[in-house]
């Protein structure tokens, strides 16, 4: 499966996060990340986030696709990572 991971966390745990996302998934932009996942790497990487947020202060969002195929991306503007146009 195709999955977008966004998070906006309290700045004490985000290097944390962003430390586990990019065991996983691709480092798209500052607090997005994205890539192929199993099932059982999805389910490994969600009990493991549970774990660091703080759920009264924290947001973490999934997007879950069957394949990156059905989705179109439109970029505009410089990243802090470079990646070409057409990686998806």
């Amino acid at each position: 499966m195709y999955i977008i991971a966004v998070y906006d966390m309290q700045e004490e745990r985000v290097m944390k996060m962003c430390k586990l996302l990019r065991r996983y998934l691709r480092h798209e932009q500052r607090s997005v990340f994205e890539g192929e996942l199993t099932e059982q790497n999805y389910g490994e990487l969600i009990r493991k986030a549970e774990e660091l947020i703080n759920p009264e202060t924290d947001n973490l969002l999934f997007f879950q696709c069957a394949t990156p195929n059905y989705i179109t991306k439109k970029k505009i503007g410089k990243s802090d990572i470079d990646l070409p146009e057409n990686f998806l």
